[in-house]
């Protein structure tokens, strides 16, 4: 049923909410609504609440909150208080940083920016975008393969359980830096950066990046680099170390996939094929996948 709120709303939590295994809202625990503000997937997720225990704002739905109306419970009236201190405490511009983060979040056809109370969030990056076309090689542009990529892993990661957000859903240029402002405030599990390679034009084959140092990067590369060479065949150019922008800025685990090299004109006629990008996507979620399922 739907409650109508709006900005400045008092709610109670109708049902303890765990994210990403951590307690974020407890049954009966009061939050002030600080936005309402639709998700473009699941469009009842959209009071924007603050969770006081992880300093991190989320979507709720209808089913997540209930009205002023609704019992309190004793249990949750102590720590709601502490919450809605917190929440009356932020400045407005914390509200348009959050707003904004969800628009950013939330612009397409739906990144997964709402809360549910199971499943860890996924950050995909989809390189490159609008003016920065990545290679421009055989008749393709490495923009538009990078997000279709993502596009087609999205609904794979969702299958299984996971939530998903892009960095981009559309031909958008999107810096670097707010890349990894996207990841890192969204409380990710992991980033993966979706690249294909270019130059010198007679290499063939996968390559996957993550942060020199990183032992949780190297881990998540390596089961990227497998689930995916597994899927596409191509040559196993294997796992680097690099200093790579995005991996080396993540405050998680982060691993960048240059799956083909587009200036070699077999690579890039496969990716051309709906098929092959399909494939790509499937090793890329079942990389994501191993490596979650065993960290």
């Amino acid at each position: 049923m739907d409650i109508e709120a709006a900005p400045g709303d008092v709610l109670y939590i109708s049902r303890d909410i765990y994210i990403d295994g951590r307690l974020g809202f407890s049954r009966g625990e009061r939050v002030a609504v600080e936005a309402v503000v639709p998700n473009a997937e699941r469009p009842q997720y959209k009071y924007v609440v603050l969770s006081a225990r992880l300093n991190q704002r989320f979507q709720l739905s209808d089913a997540d909150v209930q009205a002023p109306a609704a019992p309190l419970p004793e249990s949750g009236r102590r720590a709601s208080s502490r919450a809605l201190m917190v929440a009356g405490g932020l400045a407005i511009l914390a509200i348009v940083a959050t707003i904004t983060a969800i628009a950013l979040f939330g612009g397409g056809k739906g990144s997964s920016t709402s809360v549910t109370v199971s499943g860890r969030l996924v950050c995909l990056d989809p390189g490159h975008g609008g003016s920065d076309t990545g290679a421009l090689e055989n008749g393709v542009a490495e923009k538009d393969v990078n997000l279709d990529i993502a596009l087609r892993a999205r609904p794979l990661l969702e299958a299984k359980g996971y939530r998903v957000i892009l960095t981009r859903e559309s031909d958008t240029a999107v810096s670097l830096a707010r890349r990894c402002a996207i990841a890192n405030t969204s409380g990710a599990s992991v980033l993966v950066s979706i690249h294909n390679n270019a130059r010198p034009p007679d290499v063939q084959g996968t390559t996957t990046y993550y942060f020199r140092g990183s032992e949780k990067g190297r881990a998540l590369a390596v089961d990227v680099q497998r689930e995916v060479v597994a899927r596409i065949q191509r040559p196993d150019r294997g796992v680097r170390a690099s200093r790579l922008y995005v991996v080396r800025n993540a405050a998680m685990p982060a691993a960048l996939l240059e799956g083909v090299f587009l200036t070699d004109r077999a690579e890039a006629a496969l990716i051309k094929d709906a098929g092959f990008r399909q494939r790509m996507a499937e090793g890329l979620a079942a990389g994501i996948d191993g490596y979650l399922t065993g960290h």
